[in-house]
């Protein structure tokens, strides 16, 4: 698997469980609560993994670092609008509305992604340094699944 290809599964899922989130407004809030609390995990995985195995070494390149601070800047308001959807009741309406806002912030933040990052990793870096990325990204991602899974077990939030 590629860099490419992994980032992209990625995607993929995150959309899916998006768009599950928001085609449940028939759902109880227990459960619209269950699929927030999985997109939420798996958004907050991604993004902890992706700044570390492809943000961090791309940022070092003039021609990506601007594209990179908008990513990073991207992810962060994705984890405000994250928290503010935690903090509402499932089955208020405001819940729905954050749920649109958050998915048309990943879907803008994807396309830039597979696009214009995407090139400038193909430009930027040779297949050795793509595959390190993946080999990184997939090691990241292992390690923030064992810290949610650390913090859920004690009762605590885990945080990125």
């Amino acid at each position: 698997m590629t860099i490419f290809e992994l980032l992209k599964s990625d995607h993929r899922k995150v959309s899916t469980l998006l768009n599950e989130l928001k085609n449940t407004n028939q759902l109880d809030g227990t459960s619209r609560s269950k699929i927030f609390d999985n997109v939420k995990r798996e958004l907050q995985v991604h993004t902890q993994a992706e700044e570390n195995a492809v943000y961090d070494p791309l940022k070092h390149y003039s021609d990506a670092e601007e594209l990179i601070s908008d990513a990073i800047e991207e992810h962060s308001e994705v984890d405000q609008v994250l928290e503010e959807i935690s903090m509402l009741d499932a089955d208020d309406a405001e819940f729905s509305e954050k749920v649109i806002e958050l998915c048309q912030m990943v879907e803008h933040h994807v396309n830039e992604e597979e696009t214009e990052i995407f090139g400038k990793m193909r430009d930027l870096l040779d297949e050795t340094v793509l595959d390190s990325m993946c080999e990184k990204m997939i090691l990241n991602k292992e390690d923030a699944r064992d810290k949610q899974n650390l913090y859920k077990s004690s009762g605590v939030e885990a945080r990125h």
